[in-house]
């Protein structure tokens, strides 16, 4: 790993626990090791009765990741890896990164998570997830339709 790369990864999991801690959503490094390692790009615009958070995601197929959301925390967790044939060539740049990622987002609403639904298409993962005044669920896993 070059100096470049540590740094880098470093800069990432400072940035992530920091989200973490600032948004009280539960870590998920733990789960995912080296989760600082593609980077998650989102667009989130609320409605006046949803949030639509869009996700750029190319490359993976819908089951290389999963959202889970609780009322106010958003959470999306997957893989992206390298085919055979890639692995098999050699590159003189590579700027797409694979490996494992994971992007928690505060929400800076009450959702419903059990009415959240959740598309992808395209390379791109939009979730719905649809505002409340109060809820009492826990986390809840949202599937992803095509």
């Amino acid at each position: 790993m070059t100096p470049r790369n540590v740094l880098r990864r470093w800069h990432d999991d400072i940035h992530h626990a920091l989200d973490c801690w600032w948004s009280r959503c539960p870590p998920e490094t733990a789960a995912h090791p080296t989760a600082a390692v593609v980077k998650v790009v989102l667009d989130v615009e609320e409605t006046d009765d949803a949030l639509i958070v869009m996700a750029d995601l190319p490359g993976l197929k819908q089951g290389d990741c999963t959202v889970e959301a609780t009322r106010r925390c958003l959470v999306i967790r997957g893989e992206k890896k390298r085919s055979a044939a890639q692995e098999d060539r050699a590159c003189s740049t590579t700027e797409c990164r694979d490996g494992a990622f994971a992007r928690t987002l505060h929400l800076p609403c009450d959702i419903d998570p059990d009415k959240a639904r959740a598309t992808y298409e395209n390379g791109v993962l939009q979730i719905t997830l649809p505002k409340v005044t109060r809820t009492t669920s826990t986390w809840v896993q949202i599937s992803i339709q095509e």
